[in-house]
């Protein structure tokens, strides 16, 4: 797949297309789970492992995060619903 730059002047446009990084805090926060909870489901493979991008930094390929959200959904969607009293 070959991603091109849009024209318009100058200007530097973002690669439609792009995969893109999250660091932790975007992760935790997509997800709403616990720093704990997530390291957990990665060393259970159920979570999409981390890219080393430094020495020290990782980062979670966005597309990878997103697959797992929506899977989520849908196994939710799939179960019968609680019943209240």
């Amino acid at each position: 797949m070959k991603l091109e730059q849009p024209e318009q002047g100058n200007a530097k446009q973002p690669l439609l297309g792009h995969p893109r990084l999250l660091r932790l805090p975007a992760v935790l926060d997509r997800c709403g789970c616990s720093k704990a909870y997530l390291y957990r489901e990665i060393a259970a493979g159920r979570f999409p492992r981390p890219i080393t991008i430094g020495h020290r930094y990782v980062a979670w390929n966005e597309a990878a995060v997103d697959d797992w959200i929506l899977r989520r959904i849908i196994a939710a969607d799939q179960q019968p619903s609680p019943a209240f009293n």
